[in-house]
């Protein structure tokens, strides 16, 4: 699912949302007859927006996405970690399970 990366969390389509509803709103009231100062009304839509993204908490998948991202970090800064390739193959090296001897050959090719 890498598309996934392509889609903002919660808190930046909901500050995205509000300054779009209040930007249409703006227009529609202007069309309706209502004057409207534009100049006025954007610094509002502005801190609108701004208060519903601090105000929204994340959502559950951004919080595994953070923590995931804070794991790998984490996971790179150690000297033997699997997270690197070097770490990986010193890893499989301890491993019983991953360290079996290989068969012998009987000599037959094929």
């Amino acid at each position: 699912m890498k598309w996934k990366k392509y889609i903002p969390d919660r808190k930046v389509l909901s500050s995205g949302l509000v300054g779009v509803v209040g930007f249409l709103a703006t227009l529609g009231l202007n069309a309706a007859g209502v004057a409207v100062d534009y100049e006025t009304v954007m610094p509002i839509i502005i801190v609108a927006a701004s208060l519903v993204a601090y105000f929204v908490p994340p959502s559950a998948l951004d919080i595994a996405r953070k923590l995931n991202d804070d794991i790998i970090e984490f996971g790179v800064g150690l000297e033997e970690s699997a997270a690197t390739y070097e770490g990986a193959y010193q890893a499989a090296l301890k491993d019983p399970a991953l360290n079996r001897p290989e068969r012998a050959s009987d000599g037959r090719s094929g």
